[in-house]
């Protein structure tokens, strides 16, 4: 699904950045406008191989993604995430990263998994 993914990031309205290292994909990240709004990005995707997991990748990966969004006059990033345990690491990760939550729909991907919607506000735009 990550191949098919970043191949989409060359024909649409997506954007994408992949880290490497040694010829090999650490990571990558893909975002895109969020249709009928004037300045919402949603980050579709963040995702760190588990050899490179804790390396500073993922914040790296971020990084490129918040930048790009300024570029583009963005004004917030909105992310969605399971709520299950096994993403707690994610849910830290986006907080960490100045993300707060801003909302909760229950049993969204399946009964007992919520989707969590973390939202964060560039510095110095409104």
């Amino acid at each position: 699904m990550a191949a098919e993914l970043l191949d989409g990031v060359l024909e649409d309205d997506y954007v994408g950045f992949v880290a490497e290292r040694d010829g090999e994909v650490d990571g990558y990240v893909c975002l895109g406008p969020t249709p009928l709004t004037e300045a919402t990005w949603h980050l579709y995707w963040l995702g760190v191989h588990p050899r490179a997991q804790r390396r500073g990748v993922a914040r790296s990966l971020h990084a490129q993604a918040a930048a790009c969004v300024r570029v583009h006059r963005g004004a917030r990033i909105v992310v969605e995430t399971s709520g299950r345990p096994d993403y707690r690491p994610a849910r830290c990760f986006y907080e960490r990263a100045g993300y707060r939550l801003a909302g909760r729909i229950e049993d969204y991907y399946r009964r007992g998994d919520d989707c969590l919607f973390y939202c964060k506000t560039l510095d110095g735009i409104a």
